[in-house]
């Protein structure tokens, strides 16, 4: 519910006033007092209670996630941002590396010397004297942080929130070495950590790994995905397998259960009940150290902590008090967690677990143990299938039918490599890894990655391109609520809410065909040195203009087909040069046209791929109301425009500025 409430009225989040949040917050203690002032007086009043509790915890998780933003926060970078501005920015971490830049999360600890903070994304384009940067180091630029650019396209991804959900504000981007850097480098607990990961990838690149085990091993053992192979990646996620690549619950409860396993023989020893209490904490914190305390891992460890703690008191009966208390931690200490996918995804898999998986292991218990081990291992993974689904479908539009095979192949395999895989990390401290050794486990990768290739060649159980709405997900969410909490041997009582779901689930999906199906559209998206024109009349598209063979045009129609329930895309191009919408004339004019009809009197022109033309010439016969340049236009040519149109008083729509521009019948 949260998740939804958020995505709805995210600025809200960012932008309420300090008096609103702490009167809330008031609002809240006053009613438990007041609720306890009539306790005393016979009348009890727990429901005021859990309200009024619900309403402080609300606020001040808003107040929480706000002083992450520039409108509560008096020493956020934004603030204090002018002309000639000197940051000191901080490197944490490396979050990408592609073959033209290296992409770093960093904080900005001054502004002109004076204290600051707030996050960006630091951008190092790669040239022959770029240099990368480490965590932990201090740098010092004048150059301008630059706004994050909204989202460009209907349907496409914004990037933008993305950013704002992680508590950064801006980016900025460093040519060749148009910054210094300083002695004063700040080495964090969790910069030593990175670097000191940073130190076992590069040993472990010397072991002569191929390009695919080594991106896979730094991703599986470091939690290191910043080069991860392409190809691998792609059938990592038709494959259904894609949680096995990122660090989370899953590796570290089997690297809790591969530790508990190992300190069963000492529960007799006099001290043996300590070793299992203490020897697992540390041993998932030292897990974390080793990841670069990333934050997917940390909050994992937490989690995973606590139900260590749990195990051993003999508290398992009291998981979901144990998970509720891990999430509760985690969000105190970064409230943006809340908003994270990773951090989404790994709670409610281990929530469907703890609560769907016991009552699936009623329905069958086998007595061979081969059959029982594949029967817990399908009841795992199908309950944290249930559970992750709505929020699969939601952020990715798509789902893999090979999870279950995924599970039952990989999973074990998975808790081999990780314990073979430390192992040799180990050994390869004190250069003591034999050559045998490496040779057995790069085979054991080998044989990971061909399964996983394997698995993903069946593309007819992969569904793609679905599309799941804020609102399908809100409800899907609160099913699932009711499938942990609800507890009834009343059979009747369960059908009566499975069909009030299914009522509203089909209600919802109907309402947003029947909002796809009204007016038209007529849409020229922006795509750099591309074209894509389309009409939109009801819930048939078709391509007007499209620069032919381009892949990446065909992903943008793709996502705008995700985002609109229910339409059908015509990609064969109808080429004309004028078409009519709401009442507004619109010629195209692209590099082949040549305009001798002047009598058209269109209201909006279009310029395609820098066509030849005298435009100052051309207004003066023709005053149209807008004149739009796509992405496909020679960026000067698009100044000269603008100046021109400018004179003329006529507006100039650039999308590359303002994103894409969409023309609705209904405005």
């Amino acid at each position: 519910m949260f998740i939804f409430i958020h995505r709805n009225c995210s600025r809200f989040f960012f932008d309420f006033s300090k008096i609103v949040i702490f009167s809330g917050i008031l609002f809240g203690i006053a009613n438990i007092f007041l609720g306890d002032f009539h306790k005393r007086n016979g009348f009890k009043a727990p429901i005021a209670f859990v309200i009024s509790s619900w309403v402080i915890l609300i606020f001040t998780g808003i107040y929480l996630v706000s002083i992450w933003g520039p409108g509560l926060n008096s020493s956020h970078f934004r603030l204090g941002s002018s002309k000639n501005t000197i940051y000191g920015v901080l490197v944490l971490r490396e979050t990408s590396n592609t073959g033209f830049y290296r992409k770093y999360l960093a904080e900005v600890k001054s502004v002109n010397r004076m204290k600051s903070s707030g996050f960006l994304w630091l951008r190092v384009n790669k040239t022959k004297d770029s240099v990368s940067l480490k965590p932990g180091e201090l740098i010092l630029t004048n150059l301008k942080i630059r706004e994050i650019e909204n989202k460009r396209n209907p349907g496409g991804f914004d990037y933008k929130e993305y950013s704002r959900r992680k508590g950064v504000e801006g980016e900025l981007i460093l040519e060749k070495r148009e910054f210094l850097r300083t002695r004063s480098n700040q080495n964090t607990f969790q910069a030593k950590a990175l670097n000191y990961r940073e130190h076992l990838s590069f040993v472990l690149n010397q072991q002569g790994f191929g390009q695919m085990e080594k991106s896979l091993l730094d991703a599986l053992l470091l939690g290191k995905k910043t080069q991860m192979n392409k190809e691998l990646s792609t059938g990592y996620r038709k494959a259904g397998a894609m949680h096995l690549l990122a660090i989370s619950g899953l590796h570290v409860g089997i690297l809790l259960f591969f530790i508990r396993s190992l300190l069963m023989p000492f529960r007799r020893w006099k001290f043996g009940k300590i070793l299992i209490i203490t020897v697992p904490f540390l041993g998932l914190w030292l897990f974390a150290f080793l990841t670069g305390l990333s934050p997917s891992v940390s909050r994992a460890v937490i989690m995973f902590s606590l139900i260590s703690i749990a195990l051993n008191l003999k508290r398992s009966n009291h998981l979901n008090h144990i998970l509720f208390t891990a999430f509760f931690i985690s969000l105190i200490w970064k409230p943006l967690y809340l908003f994270d996918p990773g951090f989404q995804l790994s709670y409610l898999a281990v929530f469907s677990i703890v609560n769907l998986r016991p009552g699936m292991t009623i329905l069958w218990t086998p007595k061979n143990k081969i059959k029982l081990y594949l029967w817990n291992l399908s009841t795992v993974s199908i309950a944290a299938q249930i559970g992750v689904l709505p929020l699969i479908l939601f952020y990715f539009h798509e789902f893999s039918g090979l999870f279950l095979a995924s599970s039952l192949l990989l999973i074990p395999l998975l808790g081999v490599i990780l314990g073979f895989g430390y192992l040799l990390l180990f050994m390869l401290q004190f250069d003591m890894a034999p050559e045998w050794y490496i040779q057995i486990y790069s085979l054991m990768i080998r044989l990971m990655n061909k399964t996983v290739l394997f698995l993903g060649q069946f593309d007819a159980l992969i569904v793609n391109k679905v599309f799941f709405s804020k609102t399908l997900l809100t409800l899907s969410l609160l099913f699932l609520c009711a499938l942990f909490f609800y507890k009834t041997k009343e059979i009747s009582k369960a059908i009566i809410a499975l069909m009030l779901f299914l009522t509203l689930f089909t209600t919802s999906v109907l309402n947003e065909l029947a909002i796809t199906n009204r007016g038209s559209s007529f849409i020229v998206f922006h795509n750099f040195n591309k074209s894509l024109i389309i009409k939109k009349k009801e819930r048939s598209v078709t391509v007007l203009r499209k620069t032919d063979m381009e892949p990446g045009l065909d992903l943008l129609l793709e996502n705008y087909q995700i985002e609109l329930c229910g339409l059908r895309i015509n990609k064969e191009a109808c080429i004309q040069n004028v078409y009519e919408m709401n009442g507004k004339r619109i010629m195209i004019i692209d590099s082949e046209g040549i305009v001798t009809d002047f009598d058209l009197d269109p209201d909006i022109i279009l310029l395609l791929n820098s066509p030849k033309i005298n435009l100052e010439r051309f207004l003066k016969k023709v005053q149209p109301e807008l004149i739009i340049a796509d992405g496909s236009n020679y960026n000067f040519l698009k100044q000269r425009w603008l100046k021109t149109s400018f004179r003329e008083g006529v507006t100039f729509y650039d999308t590359a500025i303002s994103g894409a521009f969409e023309l609705n019948s209904e405005t």
